[in-house]
């Protein structure tokens, strides 16, 4: 099973990415902080049959910070320059977990063309905010 870490430039800064298997591409989000290597049981088990990519997010494990405001529009941009730079050209599967998964979202409501299937893992909702107006005296 080839595996392969490498970094790649993406809006001028070095990006982290693992990258494990060979198939279609399977892509992972992960949550705010999280190191990609959390994911290692799921990736070595998705690595039998797809190609699955995970990268940190600039400031996060040797990823470089870059220039800009961080946002989910920006992941989505640096995602959508990421593709190409390792050769997918197809339609992935997104999996994103919490903020990861609201980043998901961000991609799938922007980039649909390059969606062939979105998994959200304990995501954060787009519609967050809603909680706040909720009567939930547990939550409160």
């Amino acid at each position: 099973m080839n595996e392969q870490i490498s970094s790649v430039k993406v809006r001028g800064a070095a990006m982290e990415v693992w990258e494990m298997g060979e198939g279609p591409p399977v892509i992972i989000l992960t949550g705010m902080n999280s190191p990609i290597w959390e994911w290692h049981a799921v990736v070595h088990a998705l690595s039998v049959q797809y190609r699955v990519i995970l990268f940190h997010r600039p400031g996060l494990g040797k990823s470089e910070l870059g220039e800009g405001i961080r946002r989910t529009g920006a992941l989505t941009e640096e995602l959508a320059e990421l593709l190409p730079l390792l050769s997918v050209h197809e339609p992935v599967v997104l999996i994103g977990h919490s903020y990861g998964g609201l980043c998901a979202q961000h991609f799938a409501h922007s980039h649909p063309f390059m969606i062939k299937a979105l998994l959200l893992v304990d995501s954060t909702s787009v519609n967050l905010h809603r909680l706040d107006d909720l009567m939930l005296p547990v939550m409160d």
